[in-house]
Parts: C-alpha cells; sequence; structure tokens
C-alpha cells in the first residue's frame, strides 16, 4: 500500500487500492472499519528512513502518533507515542525491558509503562500463600517456574522499571506503572524497588478512574467520581453516512449491493417475533413495555 496525504483528512494514511470502488468503503464514513497495518518491527531509527514508525500524523492539528517494537512473547506488540501540542505520552504495553523504550522515552511528559511483581511474589499471590514453605516444595517449583517464565517471556518487573527509569535522560515528568498486580503490600514493595533504582522523579501507580491533566507547566493527578449506573452521553447523529449493509444480486457474483436495511444480513429463522403468529397474540407490547 501507498502512503499518500488525504484530501479531506489533512492527515497521511496508507491508501490502499480500490478503496473508492463499489466493493470498499469510504474513509470518510465513519460507520466503515478501515485498517491500517503497521509495521511492528519500525521504530523511526533508521536515519535512512526517520517516519518508517508513524501511524498517524495530521497536519492541521499537530497529532502525531509512532510507534515501535515491544518485547512480548510473540512478534507483532508495539508501543505507541503520543505528540501533541508540544506534550508527549508513551504507551508501553506489556514489554520486557528495551533498548528502544530508552530512546523514544527521553524528556516524554508522561510515560505508562507496565510492571509485575517479581516472580517470587507471583507464584505466592497465585497459591494463596505469604511463604514457599506452606506448600509442597515441587508444587512451589511448578508455581514459581510459570511465574518466572511468564514474566521473562513479555514483562516488566518491579525492579527493572525502576533501572529503566534511572536511564532515561531527561527523566520522564511522570511515571505511571500499568498492569502491576496492586494490593497493599505489593505496591509498598514495588515503591521500594523502583525508589531504590530512581529516587527522585515523580512515580504513580494507575488505577480504575484515574485521570491526568497534564499542561506545560504542571500535571494534575485526579479521580474521576462516576455514577455506577448511567446513561450513555449525548451523542451527535451523523446522517451522511447511514449504517450499510450488503446484499448480493447474484450468488455467483462478488459484486455488492449496500442497502440501509439492519435487516439484510440476519437470519430471523430463529427470532421470537413479537406477535405469535399461531395465535395472534403479542409476545411483548409493541411500544417496547
Amino acid at each position: 500500500m501507498d502512503r499518500q496525504p488525504h484530501p479531506q483528512l489533512g492527515i497521511t494514511i496508507p491508501n490502499p487500492v480500490g478503496y473508492d470502488t463499489p466493493n470498499h468503503d469510504d474513509p470518510n464514513d465513519g460507520y466503515a472499519l478501515y485498517p491500517i497495518e503497521l509495521d511492528w518491527t519500525k521504530s523511526g531509527t533508521d536515519p535512512a528512513h526517520p517516519n518508517d514508525n508513524v501511524a498517524y500524523d495530521n497536519k492541521a492539528t499537530g497529532v502525531r502518533i509512532t510507534h515501535f517494537p515491544a518485547i512480548h512473547t510473540r512478534w507483532g506488540s508495539m508501543s505507541y507515542k503520543l505528540e501533541w501540542n508540544g506534550l508527549s505520552m508513551i504507551f508501553s504495553g506489556d514489554t520486557k525491558p528495551n533498548y528502544d523504550m530508552l530512546g523514544h522515552a527521553k524528556g516524554v511528559d508522561v510515560l505508562i509503562h507496565e510492571m509485575v511483581v517479581p516472580a517470587e511474589v507471583w507464584a505466592m499471590k497465585n497459591l494463596g500463600i505469604t511463604d514457599p514453605s506452606q506448600v509442597d516444595p515441587a508444587i512451589w517449583q511448578q508455581a514459581y517456574n510459570y511465574a518466572l517464565s511468564v514474566q521473562n517471556s513479555s514483562h516488566t518487573p518491579q525492579g527493572a522499571f525502576g533501572c529503566i527509569l534511572s536511564q532515561i535522560n531527561p527523566a520522564p515528568r511522570l511515571a505511571i506503572a500499568t498492569h502491576f498486580q496492586a494490593a497493599d503490600d505489593t505496591m509498598a514493595s514495588a515503591t521500594k524497588s523502583v525508589r531504590d533504582h530512581y529516587p527522585e522523579g515523580a512515580f504513580t501507580f494507575a488505577a480504575d478512574f484515574m485521570v491526568f491533566n497534564v499542561s506545560r507547566t504542571q500535571i494534575r493527578q485526579r479521580k474521576a467520581v462516576v455514577s455506577g449506573f448511567a446513561f450513555y452521553p449525548i451523542g451527535k447523529i451523523q446522517s451522511a453516512y447511514p449504517p450499510l449493509y450488503w446484499t448480493w444480486d447474484d450468488p455467483n457474483s462478488p459484486t455488492r449491493q449496500p442497502v440501509s436495511d439492519p435487516y439484510a444480513q440476519i437470519d430471523k429463522t430463529d427470532a421470537i417475533p413479537q406477535k405469535d403468529p399461531n395465535t395472534g397474540k403479542d409476545n411483548w407490547n409493541s411500544n417496547g413495555y
């Protein structure tokens, strides 16, 4: 696929051949699925190809998203860097410690990086014990080996995260540990491990409903207060692109004909009708009550 500037959006996106044919969705259509395949091996560090890791680049707004490889079990994992209004944030995803992170995280405003407890703690928590001697040695060894293999294949233990932070120069304005197995005892242990390597920089743990307000002068950490039961926000209905459902005029032809009919692609054989066809009685009120 060629990368070309999109005339309406003002951004650079891959341009798959034929998206404007009857068999493809218009990328301006908010209902369309428009996948963009990124090359996970690229990191923007090749001087000959400095922009080979660009996922999104909006010249009009200045919003830019780049990616670089993460190390997680199988090939294909990526970390992302978001830049906007002169600010920046990295989301690592699950990953082993890696040198790409040290380079891309220099001077970042917010670094959200995964962190896990040591394999020993992980195994004890999985077994519900507080000391390895509380279970059969064979059971302990099996649990420990499993936790160690998961850690070594995909994750950053707490001491390693502290070591990473100590090597990023300039350091992030705020480092946030995510994916952590948070409990009172594990957070205390992790804080000590991180601070042994990284005694001064701002550091916190991710939690549900956490909110960060990031500006050039300060980063405010807050917690959102939300209702446990709430209707979704008021939306803006777009009518320019009604949702499309496909039918085929000829089963032997690949040509699809779009129709705005939500029943076009469903099999209603097993659907319970509102009115029983045998008795004529309502299964439920037609007004929905």
